[in-house]
């Protein structure tokens, strides 16, 4: 009994396989057709130049790591990064920056220049200087801080 069913098994086995390569040389990828999930952004990386209602006049180099947000307010530009916050004129000259406790999530800013920060499960206040004004509660392990706003 014991050889039927290892023979049984080997006989299976070798009959998955011819069908599973039978299946490939068959052609059958190429019998498929376009893929009805595939999206082509192609026909968007261009715009209609009637259409673009601003011109870049310059670039701003900035080594400052993975950009976590961006936000210009009152013609600052603020850049959040992995540690760090930045904030820069519009020609690129820095006006403050400062590190951050751990790697942040999200930022904004509110009417008195205090810059909130939302980490992975709580939010931070800070000012210009990097000192800490408050700090709400951890809001779970599960929380995960993605916008702040006020």
């Amino acid at each position: 009994m014991n050889r039927l069913v290892k023979f049984l098994l080997l006989f299976a086995l070798v009959v998955i396989v011819s069908l599973v390569i039978y299946d490939y040389w068959s052609g059958r990828p190429a019998r498929q057709g376009e893929n009805p999930f595939r999206y082509d952004i192609g026909d968007f990386r261009e715009a209609d130049p009637e259409l673009v209602q601003y011109e870049e006049y310059r670039q701003i180099s900035i080594d400052a790591g993975r950009a976590r947000d961006l936000a210009c307010v009152d013609d600052i530009i603020y850049l959040l990064t992995d540690g760090y916050l930045l904030a820069i004129t519009e020609r690129g000259e820095e006006l403050f920056g400062f590190s951050t406790e751990e790697d942040p999530q999200c930022f904004t800013t509110d009417g008195a220049g205090n810059i909130l920060i939302g980490y992975e499960n709580y939010i931070a206040a800070y000012d210009k200087e990097g000192n800490i004004i408050s700090s709400s509660s951890h809001a779970g392990e599960r929380a995960l801080f993605t916008s702040v706003a006020i």
